[in-house]
């Protein structure tokens, strides 16, 4: 038997998610979990709402039959016509549950759009730096990632330089926003740009799974642009980030067309996102106060990160999300593997470029104590002799 070349291919490079899980594991094996301080992926550090958990163990504790049958395809209705509800009573916009797809997370929205969309040989272009994983939701698909350079002091988008990546088979063009690495920030002005660039017979792809952190932090909607837009669009957000479900695996994709929801549909696998899950979800958007506190929480650490890393010579990149990202002085791989030795955990910018980048992930107050201390330590000059 032979492994398909892709999956042979990923297994040798591994994606960075995989190496970082599995980094986290032999840290903990080594050094004792209570001694470990992982902030190398967007983990919530916050409990979801108790109406989570009291709605799973009533549901758990139902005596009444069927809970545990198939459910319908495209999901349960009553979320999705939740979330559909929500999006014309705040936006005045004309949305219908059937706009809304269910998916496995934002990641697994993004999977089944390139599997509607790609044939072998299609191009996808990315703003770099990028979320790496959409390297591999494209090559699943047979699909090319190419990568349009961003300016380099602040990560905005160059138009000149996304034109410069476009050929005929570019089929489609992902935005994230807040960006994942750098907690960036797209404004309306430079989301309307982009818009425009993209040819109408592309797919402009907006990666919203930090969409509740832009909110908090003054950012506008896009949905109202998005819908103005002559081509075809669609936005992915997710209940991982500022709802705290990041293990019950729900997301959702918001098309812009009928089209593209039947598409989307009918490119999922027909069993998709488990009914123990919505369950979660839909009762997690019943606390929605909760979830402002979550985002008040983390802003108020992701600040003291940042001017810790200021204070240490560090530049950090204004970020709106659970994390932050600076530029250093020295290799991040060095600084990577330094605290490693000394249980903790983060990330660096993997693209190249960008290869003195740390990306750390907002903990608590005794984690940020801890990775500033270990941090102190390893920029500290050396001792003279």
């Amino acid at each position: 038997m032979t492994i398909a070349a892709p999956i042979a291919n990923s297994l040798q490079r591994a994606s960075w998610i995989r190496q970082m899980f599995e980094a986290g594991t032999r840290l903990k094996q080594q050094y004792g979990a209570d001694q470990v301080f992982d902030f190398s992926l967007g983990n919530p550090i916050l409990e979801p709402p108790a109406k989570v958990h009291e709605t799973l163990h009533a549901l758990l504790d139902d005596p009444a039959p069927g809970h545990h049958r198939y459910m319908p395809n495209g999901g349960f209705p009553a979320v999705r016509e939740y979330l559909a509800n929500e999006l014309r009573e705040e936006q005045g916009l004309s949305f219908e549950k059937e706009d809304v797809v269910l998916c496995v997370g934002a990641g697994g929205g993004l999977n089944v759009v390139a599997k509607a969309l790609l044939e072998p040989g299609d191009e996808v272009v990315a703003l770099a730096p990028y979320f790496v994983e959409y390297g591999f939701y494209v090559q699943n698909h047979g699909g090319v990632l190419t990568v349009a350079k961003t300016r380099q002091e602040d990560f905005l988008p160059d138009l000149e330089a996304l034109e410069a990546v476009m050929t005929p088979k570019t089929q489609a063009i992902i935005v994230n926003s807040p960006n994942n690495p750098t907690g960036g920030l797209s404004s309306a002005d430079d989301l309307a740009l982009l818009s425009a660039a993209v040819p109408e017979d592309a797919l402009f792809i907006v990666d919203e799974a930090y969409y509740e952190f832009a909110r908090h932090a003054g950012g506008v909607d896009h949905l109202p642009l998005l819908r103005a837009r002559r081509g075809p669009w669609v936005s992915l957000r997710t209940f991982s980030k500022a709802f705290g479900l990041a293990g019950i695996r729900v997301g959702y994709a918001l098309c812009g067309s009928d089209a593209l929801a039947d598409a989307f549909q009918n490119a999922r696998s027909v069993f998709n996102v488990n009914a123990v899950a919505q369950a979660g979800a839909r009762a997690a958007l019943d606390d929605l106060d909760h979830m402002r506190w979550i985002l008040d929480q983390t802003a108020r650490e992701r600040d003291r990160l940042h001017d810790g890393l200021i204070a240490l010579g560090a530049r950090p990149f204004p970020s709106v999300a659970n994390f932050v990202t600076a530029a250093i002085d020295r290799p991040a791989a060095e600084v990577v593997a330094a605290l490693a030795t000394r249980g903790i955990l983060i990330s660096r910018l993997m693209q190249p470029g960008y290869e003195n980048y740390l990306r750390i992930t907002v903990g608590t107050a005794d984690d940020t104590d801890a990775f500033l201390a270990a941090l102190t330590e390893i920029l500290a000059p050396p001792a003279a002799s």
